[in-house]
């Protein structure tokens, strides 16, 4: 694959393979620190449950079933 292909691609490849890898790891990090610090986390799917109960709730009250 890498016949006819110039070496300047080849580097500039390899360093945006690395740069993103880089960037990556970077932002998995951050979100990691910030879903353990001060609960984000918790709150973060407390609030999600809630809105997606919530969601359901108004799905199962706005749906008529005929047996009722």
């Amino acid at each position: 694959m890498k016949d006819g292909l110039p070496p300047a691609y080849l580097a500039y490849r390899g360093l945006w393979s690395l740069l993103h890898g880089t960037l990556l790891v970077l932002g998995a990090v951050l979100l990691a620190l910030w879903w353990f610090d001060g609960s984000n986390g918790a709150h973060l799917v407390a609030d999600w449950w809630t809105w997606a109960s919530r969601v359901q709730s108004a799905v199962f009250r706005s749906v008529s079933f005929p047996w009722d």
